[in-house]
């Protein structure tokens, strides 16, 4: 579909609805998503984050074609991703459970 088209139509492009899907399994997960950038209408990315005290996850999501992730343990940079929306969300969701120092044991 041309972006004329998605304008008109308002309809999202198969590759915008898989992608759409991948994103709620972030939000099933514990995500917390936001829109970036001045316009709340044409974000720049979207973004989404999971924190456990020292744990932090984030996602950035620039089309459906471009993401990436990271997992931050202490600050430092343990685990990344990227590619589609769909390889990064199954990546992260596939990380392991991390077992927090001030959390203890995953339930």
């Amino acid at each position: 579909m041309s972006d004329e088209l998605l304008e008109l139509t308002g309809q999202a492009t198969p590759d915008e609805i898989v992608a759409m899907w991948w994103l709620q399994q972030l939000l099933n997960a514990g995500f917390q998503g936001a829109r970036v950038g001045e316009d709340p209408l044409e974000p720049v990315m979207l973004g989404y984050a999971r924190w456990t005290f020292d744990v932090v996850e984030l996602v950035r999501v620039y089309s459906p074609s471009k993401a990436e992730a990271a997992r931050l343990v202490g600050g430092k940079i343990a685990l990344e991703a990227d590619g589609t929306v769909r390889e990064v969300v199954r990546a992260v969701l596939g990380w392991p459970k991390m077992i927090s120092v001030v959390r203890g044991f995953p339930s």
